[in-house]
């Protein structure tokens, strides 16, 4: 994951309709969008600033969570991530279209 970004997981949570929440000093709390099922109190923690030591481990977790949430191939979301905008940008074009 040496290209994973955390703007890449920021743009992917916002695109997919998560909420930006509670906010500290290191981490922001991310809520799903209600049409995912999930738990009222559940939330992502997403650290905010991504040069810490150890934040690929962080991110491969969330990724790892992530490809469970939306039943996808964990390398398949991995390499998603790690093209950011690029994909996310071609991925709404092509929903736009079909609607």
């Amino acid at each position: 994951m040496t290209h994973l970004k955390l703007q890449y997981l920021v743009d992917f949570l916002l695109l997919m309709g998560w909420i930006p929440a509670n906010e500290g000093n290191h981490f922001r709390e991310y809520q799903p969008p209600r049409h995912l099922g999930l738990p009222a109190d559940y939330f992502l923690e997403l650290p905010k600033d991504d040069s810490k030591n150890g934040f690929h481990r962080y991110a491969q977790r969330i990724v790892e969570i992530l490809s469970k949430i939306y039943h996808c191939n964990q390398e398949d979301l991995q390499f998603v991530l790690e093209k950011g905008h690029h994909i996310f940008s071609m991925g709404m074009d092509k929903k736009h279209r079909v609607n």
